[in-house]
């Protein structure tokens, strides 16, 4: 482009023209040796870096031209020079269009600090402290050509590049306000107006920033809400659809239960179905003429000390809902059965109690009448005595066999206290069930059959499916039978029964100790016993299929509720036993300790008492 001497277009007062200045810096022209020491230049008064001198030629207006006479050997050759001035042209322009130059722009500031502040402006806000590096930079360079007061520069510089809060920025900004409130330095007091207007920019992005994420914050909240009320108006349909269809099936279940024909009864009392001892190893049944004999007033108020225990009910709730199988939190403690002794007999001083063992084996007897109904059969004494007899025996003296069962000591002192009841006790006694509803007498008071499954049955089929336990069943068909029975061994801590009834046809699911959260759990058994009657239909019936869309599947809502952390074994014993008698289980939490002893003398005699 035209280059022009800057020192010559500021003696002429032309300060524009001062930009040929940095352009010839730019080209690479040097002042000569010779012009060091004054304004006063010749043709001859810049060369090039590689030291070739350069031409300059003084148009009629009193501008200097320059043109290389290596480049160009032949000086009046017109086609050259014209060439040289139309490519210096060219870089000009193109030079000016990088440099923004604009030639309606004010050039009271040099271009070195114009440039500076454009920069700075450009990319404050992209680049953080690394543009406040670059532009600290400018201010040096720029500092050192003006001079003034470098080290007060230098300390407002690190105290502006170290705030990283708009905050932090602001308070030191007020500070240096104060500080150099009286400083005449114009290089401080334009760098405090930058400071101001950064931070007017930072908080200006901040607010728009804060602006966009409250609306995307609003619209958020509000498709959160749409979907809340879409999914809250599914959900209620879908309730209402599934408690149409549970109202359907009821009424369908209440209509053939209806149509069922009336069973007959000989006993004096028709409403027990059945009231008298049963002999299972004679199928003899002797009926009891006594009925509703008066319970112990005295005894009222220890039968609930002896059952109802609400904080061993949570332990076992929250062991459950560990499903560890409680050995993470160490099982249900012992209880101190000297002090229950003491506390009973707080109650009743005239109560008969035995105790024995010791530690673990440790157990306590009440030999007294502790019925919470008079509608149920009273002990008689002998009955106490034979239950204390068989307490008193080894840990491992088998007391009786019978169904392939052998039941010790051990087993039997499973049904004291508030213990456990373990499976031997359980399997046994619904063998019992089963052997009973096939006699005579109960084909007379239309009891139905009744097949109980082993206590690992359950878990067998949910770990391997129906081809697990297959061969259980070889010898058996199920659907034989009006009642199968399922025993269910939650966590191994908690007992569940599942009573598939062909009658109805329907599985229900019985549970002393519903959660809140159990309910898509009891489902899927309900769901695994579907399946496996599925399959072992197809495997005795040579394929052919069960019409499961006639079964009811049903969580019982009006299974009898425990109240401690005990007993669930023996509520799944007496909720089998009474719908094995076409009754409805209605006993409570406060009739446990009383079955527990009839249970025991049951068992060891292999008889049972009905109702």
């Amino acid at each position: 482009g035209l280059v022009y001497p800057p020192h010559a277009a500021a003696a002429r007062g032309d300060a524009r023209k001062s930009f040929g200045g940095f352009e010839a810096k730019r080209k690479g022209l040097l002042p000569t040796p010779s012009d060091k020491g004054g304004n006063n230049y010749a043709d001859n008064d810049y060369r090039d870096r590689d030291g070739a001198s350069r031409a300059f030629k003084r148009d009629s207006d009193g501008t200097l031209r320059g043109y290389s006479p290596e480049k160009y050997s032949n000086r009046n050759d017109r086609k050259s020079e014209d060439r040289w001035e139309a490519q210096q042209k060219d870089q000009h322009n193109k030079y000016r269009k990088e440099s923004h130059h604009d030639d309606r722009g004010d050039y009271g500031r040099d271009f070195d600090e114009r440039r500076r502040d454009n920069y700075d402006r450009d990319t404050s806000r992209n680049r953080g402290d690394e543009s406040r590096r670059s532009s600290s930079r400018w201010d040096r360079d720029r500092d050192r050509e003006r001079g003034g007061d470098e080290d007060l520069r230098e300390k407002i510089r690190e105290r502006r590049a170290s705030s990283d809060s708009i905050e932090e920025r602001q308070n030191k900004l007020d500070e240096m306000k104060k500080e150099y409130a009286n400083s005449s330095d114009q290089a401080i007091k334009n760098m405090i107006i930058r400071m101001e207007n950064e931070l007017k920019d930072d908080r200006r992005r901040k607010d728009v920033e804060r602006e966009e994420c409250l609306k995307k914050e609003g619209e958020l909240r509000e498709r959160l809400a749409r979907e809340e009320q879409q999914n809250r108006r599914r959900r209620e349909e879908r309730f209402r659809r599934e408690e149409e269809e549970r109202m359907k099936k009821t009424r369908e279940l209440a209509s053939l239960i209806a149509s069922r024909p009336n069973i007959k009864c000989d006993s004096n009392n028709p409403w027990d179905l059945g009231r008298g001892e049963w002999n299972i190893l004679t199928g003899d049944y002797e009926v009891h003429k006594e009925e509703n004999e008066e319970v112990n007033m005295k005894n009222s108020k220890l039968i609930p000390k002896l059952s109802i225990d609400p904080e061993q009910m949570n332990m076992v709730k929250r062991m459950k809902g560990a499903g560890n199988g409680g050995a993470a939190m160490g099982g249900v403690p012992l209880p101190d059965y000297g002090k229950l002794e003491k506390t009973y007999r707080s109650v009743n001083a005239d109560l008969q109690m035995s105790r024995g063992g010791s530690g673990t084996k440790e157990w306590l007897y009440i030999q007294d009448d502790i019925r919470w109904r008079p509608d149920f059969i009273k002990l008689r004494t002998e009955v106490h005595d034979h239950n204390v007899e068989q307490l008193k025996k080894d840990e491992e003296e088998i007391i009786i066999k019978e169904f392939n069962i052998p039941i010790k000591q051990k087993d039997v002192l499973s049904l004291t206290g508030l213990k456990w009841i373990n499976d031997q006790c359980i399997e046994f006694y619904m063998q019992m069930i089963a052997k009973r509803n096939e006699t005579d007498k109960a084909r007379e008071l239309g009891f139905p059959r009744v097949y109980p499954m082993n206590t690992y049955f359950f878990t067998k089929l949910t770990s391997g499916g129906h081809s697990q336990v297959k061969s259980w069943t070889k010898k058996v068909n199920i659907f034989d039978y009006d009642l199968i029975v399922i025993p269910i061994h939650l966590f191994h801590i908690h007992w569940a029964v599942i009573i598939v009834d062909f009658r109805v046809p329907g599985v229900f699911y019985w549970d002393s100790m519903k959660g809140e959260d159990d309910l898509v759990m009891c489902r899927s058994f309900l769901s695994s016993v579907m399946k496996y009657l599925e399959e072992e239909h197809k495997s005795k019936y040579d394929g052919q299929e069960i019409q499961l869309k006639d079964y009811v599947r049903e969580i019982k809502e009006g299974c009898p509720q425990q109240e401690n952390g005990s007993d669930c074994g023996m509520f799944i014993c007496k909720i089998v036993e009474y719908l094995s008698r076409n009754a409805e289980p209605d006993f409570r939490q406060q009739d446990q300790p009383y079955f527990r002893q009839r249970m025991l003398w049951e068992i060891c005699n292999n008889k049972l008492i009905s109702p």
